[in-house]
Order: C-alpha cells, then structure tokens, then sequence
C-alpha cells in the first residue's frame, strides 16, 4: 500500500525523478511512465475494495503492483509499443457517432448513445493513446446494462444497436463494437503499464530501504543465489537430507521450485534451471528419478 501510494503521488505530480533520486533511469522513460500512470488513475484502473464489487471482482492497479513485487525475480522481456492504428481508429469514431446519432427518440439508452457520440466528437483523435483511454474507459469503455423495454422504449433498432456495441455474440464469436474501438486503445494501456515495472519495482526498493526491512522474495533471492553460485554450500545442504516432501507441489511457485531442484540435485552441477510450471515439473520428475537409482 505505502508502495502504490508513493508511486501514485509521484505520478500524479511529476516527481518520481525526485522519488527515485538518485537512479538508472532515464528521463524520457520515468516521464512515459507518470503519464501512463496518470491516465491509469483517470481511467478509474486504481480500484478498492468497493470498486471490485461494482466492477465484478475485476483486478486493479494495486493488485498489478502486487504481481510485480511477489514475481520480482522473473525477467520479462520489456515490450516495445507498437504503432497506434490511429486512422482506423478515427474511421471507427466516426462510423460510430453516424450510427448514434441516426437513433431517434429520447429513451435512456438512445440519450447514452447520443452522449457518446458527442464525447467521441470531443475526444481528440490526436491524442497520446493512453489519454484517449483514459477518456473513454469510464463511459463508453463500460456500457450500462441496459434492458429494451425499460431503457430504450422497445425500440428496435436502438436495441440492436445497443447489442452490436456491446453484448457478446458468443454463437458467432464477433466483437462488439465497443470492443473494436477500444482493444488498440487496452492493448496500448497494457504495454505502457508492462514497460513501467522496472520503476515500480525501484519504487518499492526505495521504500523497504526507508524501513530497513526485507520480505520473503528477498529472502528465497537470496537462498536460490546462494545455492546456485555456491556449490560447497549446496552440496552441504543436500547431506543434511535423505528426503524432501513437498505437499501440493503444483502450487509450488518457480522460484520456490527452482530452491528445491538445487537442494534435489544429484550433486552440485547445475548451474540454472529453466523457469515455467511445466519444465519444472518435468525436470522434477526427472531428477527425482536419477536421485533414486
């Protein structure tokens, strides 16, 4: 929480240089990442509890730093943005403000459409993408649930409007037209957001130096380091046991599971062991076998 917190008033005031003091990091990049943010906080993608219940349990900001923090010590590829399809974006602003416009009447639903139709017409095409998010995610980006016969007076048309925006076609697996408009506007988010770890992450150190203290990634870190770059110290491990027992094994998280392929060894030869659920387990199997015979 003091994490999210910190990074959340950097951002919002244009000071993680300041936070972060001193740093690695490069201008340019911290000011992507407090823009990014910015728009995440706009777009609402800062939920609490009360917001998780509204939004059907959906994830938020302090839970995506929280991934980050517990998986630290994973090296993902840092992602680089694609381009923005802004044209077919705009083309698509477009063809929807003509079609709600088109819906006559003045029935709840048919109101919202018009909104949308003069927010798309406000919203700014040239935008940085991430912005163009931010102002669309809160209202055309979640569509009401709207009914026909209370929402848009049985209007037919209105009706099968509404459905092509925004009720799944799961007979057909079509994509509603909300979903067109805002997949390259999502897929932009969630790239920035991805490229903006490393600074979170420095974030946090900065935090648990403020408090001198260490969780538990720091801790199996530093054993699995140990283990690895070590081999007197892992051999004189492996004597201290003739068997490990592991309940619920596939629970097991890879840095956990990488810990106990040092100790399970037959002997001190590896020197890394391939990270993801399914070669640790194959690679369990394995080496168990070849510790038994």
């Amino acid at each position: 929480a003091e994490t999210f917190t910190a990074l959340h008033d950097a951002c919002e005031a244009g000071s993680l240089d300041a936070a972060l003091a001193p740093h690695d990091f490069a201008l340019p990049a911290l000011a992507e990442v407090e823009a990014t943010f910015r728009a995440a906080f706009e777009a609402g993608l800062s939920l609490d509890a009360a917001d998780r219940t509204r939004f059907n349990g959906e994830a938020g900001l302090p839970d995506l730093l929280d991934g980050w923090i517990q998986q630290r010590d994973r090296q993902p590829v840092m992602p680089s943005i694609p381009a923005f399809p802004r044209a077919a974006f705009s083309a698509m602003c477009g063809q929807l403000q003509s079609a709600a416009r088109a819906l006559g009447g003045a029935a709840p639903g048919v109101r919202w459409f018009h909104r949308m139709a003069d927010l798309l017409d406000d919203i700014g095409v040239d935008a940085d993408p991430v912005t163009l998010y931010a102002r669309l995610a809160r209202t055309v980006g979640r569509p009401p649930p709207f009914q026909k016969a209370r929402h848009f007076d049985g209007a037919r048309d209105a009706w099968e409007f509404y459905k092509a925006f925004a009720v799944d076609d799961k007979k057909h697996d079509v994509p509603t037209l909300r979903d067109r408009l805002m997949a390259p506007l999502e897929q932009q988010m969630a790239i920035r957001l991805a490229r903006a770890r490393p600074v979170a992450l420095a974030l946090y150190e900065r935090v648990k130096a403020r408090h001198r203290s260490a969780d538990q990634v720091d801790l199996l870190v530093k054993l699995r380091d140990v283990l690895r770059d070590n081999r007197v110290v892992r051999l004189d491990l492996q004597r201290q046991f003739d068997h490990i027992f592991v309940d619920e094994f596939q629970d097991t998280d890879p840095l956990q599971a990488e810990i106990l392929m040092y100790v399970c060894e037959n002997g001190a030869h590896a020197t890394h062991w391939q990270r993801g659920p399914a070669s640790i387990l194959m690679a369990w199997s394995r080496y168990c076998s070849s510790c038994a015979g």
